[in-house]
């Protein structure tokens, strides 16, 4: 529902990077008896299907005064839209009528210069929280007065003297690439999430490296599994409460898959509940990156076999054509008493929406739009963005009851 062309560069030079897998490791599989912590979990849940089809309402939104582009999010009984090109967030009540703008663009106290690429509500204070296209991150309360903002690249403030990494230089840190340095990540912009909790924001993760990454099979030796996913910072105090964690399942040490490295989460008050493109389950990984469990199961039109790329080039040549001809797990949501995730299928057959209830129990399979996203819950009510009507310039939301 997002479309996004911004990218914050980190270590000069970039080749843009994104995940992949080691052939080397991949001997460390499930299959054949992995160590891996995701394979010695316990699995939650059952497949009790109870909903093949769900009764939609249809509401419509006016998108004139918007660039059209841009991020839903839930606040109580109003849907609000963060433009992606245009600073400011519009309200909607849940009959669809207008009822207010706010942020607005410039240098007051109250205002930022540039537009929201990704942002979220704090699940703990209800605080509103952006990240603009400059990778800065402001915090406005829930009344939209700024509490604070930070007034540089989030991965600049990993360390008080950016570009010296412990007793490293950049030119060292370029040579002998360390996943264990906070400042070789920046956003994953394929994930397109972020998450805040208890004041502190949960932001995806890539590291940018020439000779570090998931695009080329030749360097992927090692990236798939000690590459960081996820860091975790109070925006505040960034350099002090920054922790990196979390890593790839053993279905990407397999083979060099970066078209499906993509993943998806939500984030609660022990941890996270992570999908991955590739993996029909969904791992629970607390803060420590530690996986704690998974649920989840397969779609039927999801054959998982996916094609290696050896080079940038080929991912970039491929990419659209792959994600079309092979089916992956794409959006995870959790609101109210459920947790939804999309699923596109092989061969661009369709979406599916599975359902999964607070034990984890698979209990519906339902056929959705390609553009369905759950945005959330409000009396009993689960409310999905579906579609944009060009014609009429509106935003077609459906809501529906479980």
């Amino acid at each position: 529902m997002v479309s996004n062309s911004h990218r914050c560069l980190i270590l000069g030079n970039k080749v843009l990077i994104v995940i992949v897998l080691s052939t080397l490791l991949g001997l460390l599989s499930a299959c054949t008896g992995s160590d891996s912590p995701y394979d010695s979990v316990e699995h939650f849940g059952k497949e009790n299907i109870v909903r093949t089809s769900l009764v939609f309402d249809t509401l419509r939104l006016d998108a004139q005064y918007t660039s059209l582009s841009g991020q839903w999010h839930m606040k109580d009984s109003l849907l609000c839209f963060v433009d992606e090109y245009a600073v400011g967030i519009k309200e909607y009540d849940l009959s669809g009528h207008f009822m207010g703008e706010h942020i607005r663009q410039g240098k007051g106290p109250e205002e930022v210069l540039a537009a929201s690429f990704i942002s979220t509500f704090d699940k703990s204070t209800g605080d509103f929280i952006m990240q603009d296209s400059n990778c800065f991150i402001h915090r406005f309360s829930k009344d939209y007065k700024k509490l604070f903002s930070l007034n540089q690249a989030w991965f600049t403030a990993l360390s008080p003297n950016y570009g010296d990494v412990g007793n490293k230089g950049w030119s060292d840190l370029y040579n002998h690439p360390d996943p264990e340095v906070p400042e070789m990540y920046e956003y994953n912009f394929e994930c397109n999430r972020m998450q805040a909790i208890d004041s502190a924001v949960i932001i995806p993760t890539i590291t940018e490296h020439v000779s570090y990454n998931g695009y080329e099979k030749r360097q992927s030796k090692g990236f798939w599994t000690d590459s960081y996913i996820f860091i975790r910072f109070r925006p505040e105090v960034v350099e002090s409460s920054k922790v990196i964690f979390g890593h790839y399942p053993p279905v990407y040490h397999k083979r060099n898959i970066p078209v499906f490295s993509k993943y998806d989460f939500y984030a609660e008050k022990n941890g996270l509940a992570v999908t991955f493109a590739a993996d029909p389950r969904i791992f629970l990984m607390d803060y420590d990156g530690n996986v704690t469990g998974s649920f989840g199961f397969s779609e039927k039109g999801i054959s998982g076999k996916y094609p290696e790329t050896t080079s940038f080039e080929e991912y970039e040549s491929k990419c659209k054509k792959m994600r079309k001809e092979h089916g992956y797990y794409d959006r995870l949501v959790k609101c109210g008493d459920y947790i939804f995730r999309t699923c596109r299928l092989d061969k661009a057959a369709g979406t599916i929406l599975q359902i999964y209830d607070g034990n984890y129990n698979l209990v519906g399979r339902v056929p959705v739009s390609d553009g369905f996203e759950v945005i959330g819950e409000y009396d009993d009510t689960y409310y999905a963005y579906d579609s944009l009507d060009l014609d009429s310039e509106q935003f077609v939301f459906l809501s529906f009851k479980i």
